[in-house]
């Protein structure tokens, strides 16, 4: 992150706020990601949010879905789509938090599925992770471990402070 007046910290320390939203740079990664995995037209609208928070990022993305698409399946979708990867834990009883992986090299995401207005709903994905290790040199490490073929868990299984 860039220092700017939003920044500085009288300013960030007792705040929460949006930032970049529906602009964000990462939204293409994103739209990407989804498109690989078989979505298309696709309108995403992405809006992180900052707090101070000495490490964490917490998201919230929204998109809309035909209403023909039952609910229990999106939610199965998540729960298949990361089941065989070890640092993303879909919650079950409660949505991500950035406390849940502080400290740690996961990444919480979680999905809430709204009412049918005009032929679709509102799918949002919740997502958080800490930004210094999954978003940083974890994730370096992570990718390390795959290239080299070692586990790709080496050095990284602690689970953070969450209780």
């Amino acid at each position: 992150m860039k220092a700017s007046a939003g920044t500085h910290h009288p300013v960030r320390a007792v705040n929460l706020k949006t930032y970049k939203t529906l602009v964000h740079q990462h939204t293409p990664e994103i739209h990407e990601t989804l498109a690989a995995s078989g979505a298309s037209n696709v309108a995403l609208q992405f809006v992180p949010v900052s707090a101070p928070l000495s490490r964490g990022l917490f998201a919230s993305s929204f998109v809309r879905v035909d209403a023909s698409i039952p609910p229990d399946d999106v939610r199965a979708a998540f729960a298949e789509t990361y089941a065989d990867e070890p640092f993303v834990r879909v919650p079950a009883k409660r949505l991500p938090e950035v406390a849940a992986v502080s400290g740690s090299n996961f990444a919480e995401v979680g999905v809430v599925i709204g009412e049918v207005v005009d032929g679709k709903r509102v799918v949002t994905c919740i997502s958080a992770l800490d930004n210094l290790i999954k978003g940083g040199a974890g994730q370096g490490v992570q990718n390390m471990n795959l290239v080299l073929g070692v586990d790709e868990m080496a050095s990284l299984v602690d689970a953070g402070s969450w209780p």
